[in-house]
């Protein structure tokens, strides 16, 4: 979860509704955010990373639909840059070629959830020996008086 990219709602609303789409006009798909339910209904699985390029992320996972639970699930995606912007998106649903579709938005607000809560980005254990420091350091010894219990 380290490496995922941070992504926030001014993110996932500029990309899913204000982007534009093939002839100039902004998608206006006030529906595909929606996809913050197929979210918090745990309809996310697992998501897998991959860097195609220095500067881009690749984030895939398998989203449940809404309907048909038991038919097969979904492989939605989003390529990102590393400061969290996104590039595009798609899914193996019907409106998946379209770009904006609720199963990648949903992808989408699983990553900003990672950054509100803290679980994405660095570690403390990822740096060396941070993890075993002291708070106070350089304390020398004090006559009993002086202690304040």
């Amino acid at each position: 979860m380290r490496r995922w990219p941070p992504v926030s709602y001014h993110d996932i609303y500029n990309y899913l509704v204000m982007s534009e789409c093939v002839d100039g006009e902004a998608m206006v798909n006030f529906k595909s955010m929606d996809s913050y339910n197929y979210f918090k209904s745990q309809k996310v699985g697992a998501l897998y990373i991959s860097s195609p390029a220095e500067d881009l992320i690749y984030v895939k996972g398998d989203v449940i639909p809404s309907l048909a639970v038991n038919s097969e699930r979904h492989h939605a995606w989003v390529l990102l840059t590393t400061t969290g912007v996104i590039e595009t998106a798609g899914c193996t649903c019907k409106a998946g070629r379209g770009k904006s579709c609720s199963h990648a938005g949903a992808i989408l607000w699983k990553l900003d959830h990672a950054t509100l809560t803290g679980r994405s980005g660095e570690a403390c254990t990822d740096r060396q020996q941070q993890w075993n420091q002291g708070t106070c350091k350089n304390i020398g010894p004090q006559k009993d008086q002086s202690c304040s219990f």
